[in-house]
């Protein structure tokens, strides 16, 4: 696994990169409004499922105050 890119919705996607050990995840906003999840490669799998569903959170919150009257 490595610099792989999955479609997780519409408006999410995860990277897959190799990154100093020190970073665990950080997000992105595309042009077209979409956002990019990067996860270290160099991490576990239960650290990537933890670090997208924290990041996903985060995302939605985010869209939802975004879109909110």
């Amino acid at each position: 696994m490595g610099d792989d890119i999955i479609k997780m919705r519409d408006d999410v996607q995860v990277l897959f990169l190799k990154l100093p050990n020190h970073i665990k995840e950080f997000v992105t906003m595309n042009p077209d409004m979409s956002y990019t999840i990067v996860l270290n490669v160099n991490h576990s799998h239960e650290t990537h499922l933890e670090a997208y569903r924290s990041e996903e959170r985060r995302v939605g919150k985010e869209c939802r105050s975004r879109w909110s009257p």
